[in-house]
């Protein structure tokens, strides 16, 4: 009985190795058989700072006439939030920044008060304007900051909603002349 299972044993192990064997050449065969073909992919997002607002209608701040003698300019009212700021960015290295400017000062006794309101509508890293007020001058200031790679929409009422607001100089009234008074606000985006 011992020899029986013995040859057994041996004729089992022998069959085993040989299938063994047998399934080595057929994996061997498969990667012998396998051929490639590949080339390179790559993908390119280009830099850029794209501004425009949501209409180019004209603005006319005007105080309002004294109702009754004695009474001065009512200023009150002489505001505008029509406008929308939008934009689109993809960074390079640094964040974006939109600064803002008058093409020439106001005379003397009236500026424009400007705020930015905070983004609606848009994607990404929109950037912050701190809803700051900024009294426009012919120097650029900062007005949003901290722009990544976004798009705020084009929508009527999608970027930064812009108040202007006229603000009279008490001090300077007596400068203050019945003329209509042109100007431009100039807008620009760069790298911070």
């Amino acid at each position: 009985m011992k020899k029986l299972s013995l040859a057994l044993i041996i004729v089992l192990g022998v069959s085993l190795s040989f299938n063994a064997a047998g399934q080595e050449v057929r994996a061997s065969e498969r990667i012998i058989n396998r051929q490639e073909a590949k080339h390179n992919l790559n993908i390119e997002i280009d830099a850029h700072a794209l501004l425009g607002l949501s209409s180019s209608d004209l603005i006319t701040l005007k105080p309002a006439a004294p109702a009754k003698a004695g009474e001065g300019l009512d200023f009150s009212e002489a505001s505008d939030e029509s406008i929308y700021l939008q934009y689109s960015s993809i960074k390079a290295t640094k964040d974006n920044k939109i600064t803002v400017s008058l093409f020439k000062p106001f005379p003397d006794g009236v500026s424009v008060q400007l705020e930015a309101g905070s983004v609606q509508g848009g994607k990404g890293q929109l950037g912050s304007s701190d809803n700051s007020k900024l009294t426009l001058t012919d120097n650029a200031q900062d007005l949003i900051t901290e722009i990544g790679s976004c798009y705020t929409g084009t929508g009527s009422t999608d970027g930064h909603k812009l108040k202007y607001t006229l603000i009279v100089d008490d001090a300077n009234y007596g400068a203050l002349a019945a003329k209509t008074y042109r100007n431009e606000v100039v807008y620009t985006i760069t790298e911070h």
